[in-house]
């Protein structure tokens, strides 16, 4: 559906004007020079159909009470109307005379993105490139992208913790030869007690030795005082020989008992206390290095389980972008080779920006012609800015999807389409081009 007959009248900067597009040009040139109203036709074609979303607050041009537009296409009558509080009302019918009971719905169901405009699609950043290809497309990945940034700060924090424990885990040294488990003081201090306590056993035997030997020497002196004295004193020979056979039975038996406790402190070994004081004596420092060893296994535990953290976050940034490209490759996109890069619009897998000119206008182009499969029309305003290739490419492409470009020029009036001067169509014509 195009525009067959467009009146306009008393809208921003126009007067009166009337424009019936040659149904065998799909490009309709609305030229003149800056501020003649040019603008205003294209407005007058986004009032009529667009509703609310395209009104500006004051559409009635200065000094009058009232506008209208009048837009035909081929099947249908457009009528919006302005008082002077700027307050529009639409009327919508068939040619057959049928009206429409909610004509704004209508129209919105009919009309898609009016306002797409091909050149200014090319100026916009790639960042919004991007999002009204999306918007055209049907695909919304805000949500998608804010949750997939969201795992991706999460796993960039994973990594660098996951980067630290590493770095640690290397740097620490080696420690095959350390025990497991920290040595216990207490127990030492216990066993060398124990040891402590058998040497003074011992020495307390080995005293007694010499005290059995101190009374053996004692007994033996007893027997040389009682054999000397036995001559001075044969008078009392019964009660010394009473008394030599008495010492000579404890002679006896204190030798007898110097034996044996001769042949148990002979057998006596003392504990060597060596080693036990040498741990004792390191038992710190092998602690130290014990506690060493488990912060080390703790940090190696930290770090497998912090990578697979990492690994989960990372699978679910995976599983994001694979849904994503389903989307993307199940979407229906208006040129083959379109797509989305990190920043923007990319086509054949390249960002827009780096193709050629007239691969970017043909991606425009063909983007507004799909925002608006049923009315097809698109507003050009800064048509200047094309060459003659380009606005030969724009037409191509608008007959090839039986489409019409109404494109704004600034232009001295030379003959190209229709001249707008001073709110109307330059000498009064028809505007039929």
């Amino acid at each position: 559906m195009k525009i067959i007959r467009l009146q306009s009248e008393n809208v921003k900067r126009l007067r009166v004007v009337d424009i019936t597009p040659d149904p065998a040009s799909h490009v309709v040139t609305i030229a003149g020079r800056n501020g003649a109203g040019k603008s205003s036709v294209l407005d007058s074609i986004a009032y009529a159909l667009g509703g609310n979303r395209e009104i500006p607050p004051e559409v009635i041009r200065r000094g009058e009470e009232r506008a209208q537009v009048i837009l035909e296409t081929e099947t249908l009558i457009i009528t919006r109307k302005w008082t002077g509080n700027d307050k529009s009302t639409l009327a919508v019918k068939s040619k057959d005379g049928a009206k429409y009971p909610s004509p704004q719905k209508m129209l919105d169901e009919l009309v898609g993105k009016l306002a797409f405009d091909p050149v200014a699609f090319l100026r916009l950043k790639p960042s919004e490139q991007a999002a009204a290809l999306r918007d055209l497309v049907g695909l919304d990945f805000r949500a998608h992208d804010d949750r997939r940034l969201g795992i991706f700060d999460e796993r960039a924090d994973v990594n660098r913790s996951l980067n630290a424990l590493r770095v640690l885990v290397e740097a620490a040294p080696a420690m095959d030869d350390v025990p497991d488990e920290p040595v216990s003081t207490s127990e030492l201090v216990r066993v060398l007690e124990g040891m402590t306590n058998e040497i003074s056993l011992n020495a307390r035997r080995r005293s007694e030795v010499k005290n059995a030997e101190a009374r053996l020497d004692s007994a033996r002196q007893g027997v040389e005082r009682v054999a000397q004295k036995l001559d001075d004193a044969r008078r009392a020979v019964v009660a010394a020989e009473t008394a030599l056979a008495a010492a000579e039975l404890t002679r006896e038996s204190c030798s007898g008992a110097l034996e044996e406790i001769r042949a148990e402190v002979a057998a006596l070994a003392d504990p060597d206390t060596t080693d036990v004081k040498h741990q004792l004596e390191q038992s710190g420092a092998v602690n130290e290095r014990v506690r060493a060893k488990r912060a080390l296994q703790a940090q190696r535990r930290e770090l497998d389980e912090t990578k697979k953290s990492a690994d989960a976050l990372s699978a679910k940034i995976a599983a994001l972008d694979a849904d994503k490209a389903g989307q993307l490759a199940a979407a229906a996109f208006p040129v083959p080779g379109l797509g989305f890069g990190a920043e923007g619009v990319t086509l054949n897998g390249l960002p827009l920006e780096q193709a050629s000119s007239a691969e970017r206008l043909r991606v425009s182009v063909a983007m507004g012609i799909a925002a608006n499969p049923t009315m097809r029309v698109l507003l050009v305003r800064d048509g200047s800015l094309l060459d003659a290739d380009s606005l030969s490419l724009v037409g191509q492409m608008a007959e090839e999807a039986d489409a019409q470009v109404w494109l704004e020029a600034v232009s001295d009036g030379s003959g190209v389409g229709v001249v707008i001067e001073d709110g109307r169509v330059l000498d009064g014509a028809e505007g039929v081009v």
